[in-house]
């Protein structure tokens, strides 16, 4: 559960817990990306919904193909390996059967 604030006039209402969001059971949706750095070589990990093989086709990290681990791969959870490339912030891009999903700036490479 998340707060929600409300400011008006000067004044700020704080409802606590007050607003859940649900992402309906069919919708693609990455909840979480681990590492947030790292290096080529790493194993980055997706958690969410629709990941598996027949519903996201490649991920990009940096413009840069990072293959996709099958044997990690299920409806909920997906891995890949990170490859060689600069140091900085980079998108992940993620393309499924239907639309391209970009992340700005959610990975560092070190």
């Amino acid at each position: 559960l998340k707060d929600v604030e409300i400011t008006t006039g000067g004044n700020t209402l704080i409802l606590d817990d007050a607003y859940k969001y649900v992402h309906p059971v069919n919708d693609f949706y990455v909840s979480n990306i681990s590492p947030i750095i790292g290096s080529a070589g790493d194993v980055l990990e997706l958690t969410g919904n629709k990941l598996g093989a027949s519903d996201i086709s490649k991920i990009e990290v940096g413009g840069n193909d990072c293959p996709i681990i099958p044997a990690t791969q299920t409806s909920t959870y997906c891995e890949c390996t990170l490859q060689d490339h600069p140091a900085g912030e980079v998108d992940i891009t993620i393309t499924t059967s239907s639309k391209t999903y970009r992340f700005a700036k959610v990975f560092e490479y070190q």
